[in-house]
């Protein structure tokens, strides 16, 4: 929500429905973000991961050394780990537009019958106005 969002409410308050959307959008998109971070973090183990591998393979292979095949083992281990979380996470990123999309709509749609009320509320408070003014 920046600036030119609030300043639309300098003359109307804001409903709770209207602040439970805002809040409702603003997990969305912390969301969309701390996906996109966990992303970009297991992105950076997995490469970790494989070169430890590609460090391992002339032990294991060539001098038969049972810890490293151990360790190889662990790290194609976390990688399959890696793999699935990946799926998972660009999934749900998948999802994540047009949730916001209609969680923005939504907002829209309440924020335009609030001021449409408003206006209606206004516009009858003038007619009295007026009318105790030419009745003075």
């Amino acid at each position: 929500m920046d600036e030119r969002w609030n300043s639309l409410f300098k003359n109307i308050e804001k409903t709770e429905r209207i602040i439970k959307l805002e809040r409702e959008l603003i997990e969305l998109l912390k969301e969309e973000v701390r996906l996109n971070s966990e992303y970009k973090d297991i992105s950076a183990q997995k490469s970790k991961c494989l070169k430890r591998i590609m460090e391992l393979t002339p032990k294991v292979f060539e001098e038969n050394d049972e810890k490293a095949r151990m360790e190889m083992e662990e790290c194609e281990k976390n990688i399959k780990e890696i793999n699935k979380r990946f799926k998972e996470i660009e999934r749900e990123l998948e999802t994540i537009p047009d949730r916001i999309k209609d969680k923005n709509l939504e907002l829209l749609e309440s924020v335009v019958f609030t001021v449409y009320f408003k206006i209606r509320e206004n516009q009858r408070r003038i007619k009295e106005l007026e009318k105790l003014i030419e009745e003075t």
